[in-house]
């Protein structure tokens, strides 16, 4: 038995000493090739520098970038809807506050990924949207307090109010 070697896949095989020189089918990748014999002498492999460690810079590559294992910017997406939405029903505003507070969280646990200027937006949008929100609620509130809750529009009470207020 003769070691020989795949030059297509580098697999080490063994042969028959019959079969040096003649064609052989390598079993791991199925590819033809005549049998050799080894060098004896092993092979020195090429490693890649991890620094410049010599004087000529032609042959430096600089260090390759590692991607953030990260969302898709599913939650940047989210967070620029409901920020639409919100400022769109700050009249409603106990929805308005729901929906700009998803919209602002969502939106800043979307700013370190890919899609950060989507994230901004959103989290823009949902920032005024809340703000809109209180400001609605602050002012039913307030009208509340000063007309007080009756039984609607066409009451006695209501009336006298707005005649009051004239």
């Amino acid at each position: 038995m003769i070691p020989t070697t795949c030059p297509h896949c580098r697999t080490r095989l063994e042969v028959d000493l019959a079969c040096e020189g003649r064609p052989v089918v390598c079993g791991m990748c199925q590819e033809v090739f005549p049998a050799h014999r080894d060098d004896p002498r092993p092979v020195a492999r090429v490693r890649r520098r991890t620094w410049d460690d010599d004087d000529d810079d032609d042959d430096w590559e600089p260090p390759r970038r590692r991607r953030r294992q990260s969302s898709s910017g599913d939650g940047a997406i989210y967070a620029l809807v409901l920020g639409i939405v919100s400022v769109c029903i700050f009249c409603l505003w106990p929805i308005g506050m729901i929906t700009s507070a998803v919209g602002i969280t969502l939106g800043a646990r979307a700013l370190p990924t890919r899609a950060r200027a989507m994230a901004v937006t959103g989290l823009v949008l949902s920032t005024v949207g809340m703000i809109f929100a209180i400001g609605f609620a602050a002012v039913t509130f307030a009208a509340i307090a000063k007309f007080g809750l009756d039984d609607g529009v066409g009451s006695v009470r209501t009336q006298q109010t707005l005649k009051n207020r004239r």
